[in-house]
């Protein structure tokens, strides 16, 4: 993941260079998004491939009660 740096200049747009985020094994191959960000841009929400053992099934972890979940995780302060 990228960020560059925009701005407007007369008539046009101008970017600045290309500056590496962070690096890993993301799905982006899918018809959708492969990530969101947060409403304040400090964080994003991105599918991570996990290499597994060889040979092993894929894995899918659900997480009930999802909102309970992320406010015992993050709490509101």
């Amino acid at each position: 993941m990228y960020a560059v740096s925009t701005w407007a200049e007369g008539a046009g747009i101008s970017v600045g260079a290309a500056r590496k985020l962070f690096s890993g094994k993301y799905v982006s191959n899918t018809p959708n998004r492969g990530c969101d960000v947060t409403a304040d841009s400090r964080r994003f929400l991105m599918v991570r491939v996990i290499d597994g053992p060889p040979g092993g099934s894929p894995m899918m972890v659900l997480v009930e009660n999802w909102f309970g979940e992320l406010t015992r995780r993050v709490p509101v302060h």
